[in-house]
């Protein structure tokens, strides 16, 4: 099983422990209430449903284990480890994605808090020093503790360097890039929509979101991107073949760096012990394996079995 420290908690909880669905009035169409009754039974009868119980249900059973063994999450380490994340994408889109899924701020909290009550679970008993954490985290030589510089571009082509000068000239004057592109763009680019891109740098390297670098690009377009400050356009760039000259402007760039110590010291103390073979991987499947979980429902019986709520090998425990 594979320390989750790093992955996206896609939340896919759905329903509310502890709640049971109200008739209270959601809405009206043409004098017919809908009821958050009748949501809930709606959205019983898709894989949301079962996706949410068995989530839950994950979360009874640790949660009940940590109380016994008196393993606790505090929300200020719950911060920690979701920041740690967010700190690998560019500002914002981590927690845009999660919007994107359905999963609200409650919801990404409450399955962080519950990966990192598997992890303590595992560690118990694990011996690892503040010395030994403080050692990894200073020899960091590939990285792994530090965010990437995000700079965030917009990229047009002018049918000219004339075109190509006159936009510049208009991003200086602080003409909004988005009307320079539609003003200069040339005629056989206008239909393609308007948008910027985030890069990372890593290491005076364009990566791409796994660090490695992004290959074909021209050293005038590397250069634009790495040296261009923020809120200015570089020079008109021409393609050897290929009519037209591109202009990169620079929207905005956000410094990369060491990540405090305090956000990594979990996933650095979790592979020091995973390394020296101290920590319990098989606490999580022996919970579940020993847990009595009765299901009322007959759509939702396969989740009585222990396989059907453990993780795939290899993979993360949590749904």
């Amino acid at each position: 099983m594979k320390p989750t420290f790093g992955a996206a908690l896609f939340a896919t909880v759905i329903l509310t422990a502890g709640c049971s669905p109200s008739k209270k009035d959601l809405a009206t169409v043409n004098g017919q209430k809908i009821t958050e009754e009748q949501v809930s039974a709606y959205m019983m009868q898709g894989p949301e449903a079962k996706n949410a119980l068995k989530s839950l249900i994950q979360e009874a059973v640790l949660v009940d284990q940590a109380k016994k063994d008196n393993v606790k999450v505090t929300d200020e380490e719950v911060n920690q480890y979701l920041q740690a994340q967010r700190d690998q994408y560019p500002p914002s889109i981590l927690d845009e994605l999660y919007a994107k899924a359905g999963a609200t701020p409650a919801r990404v909290q409450r399955e962080a808090k519950k990966d990192l009550l598997r992890i303590g679970l595992e560690m118990q008993g694990a011996k690892v020093s503040d010395e030994s954490i403080k050692k990894i985290y200073d020899a960091d030589q590939n990285g792994m503790f530090t965010k990437p510089e995000w700079v965030q571009i917009g990229v047009m082509v002018a049918k000219d360097r004339g075109d190509a000068d006159k936009a510049i000239s208009s991003i200086k004057e602080g003409v909004d890039f988005q009307i320079v592109h539609g003003k200069f763009t040339a005629p056989e680019a206008k239909g393609q929509p308007f948008n910027y891109i985030w890069l990372g740098i890593h290491k005076g390297e364009i990566v791409n979101d796994q660090r490695k670098p992004l290959t074909g690009l021209s050293p005038a377009i590397k250069s634009a991107i790495l040296k261009t400050k923020a809120g200015s356009a570089a020079p008109p760039i021409g393609t050897p073949g290929r009519p037209g000259m591109s202009v990169i402007y620079v929207k905005t760039r956000v410094p990369g760096g060491k990540l405090p110590l305090e956000e990594v010291k979990p996933q650095i103390a979790y592979g020091i012990a995973v390394q020296n073979n101290q920590t319990k991987q098989d606490a999580y499947p022996e919970l579940i394996r020993n847990a009595k979980i009765e299901i009322a429902a007959d759509q939702f019986k396969d989740l009585s079995k222990p396989e059907s709520l453990l993780p795939n090998p290899g993979g993360v425990p949590m749904q």
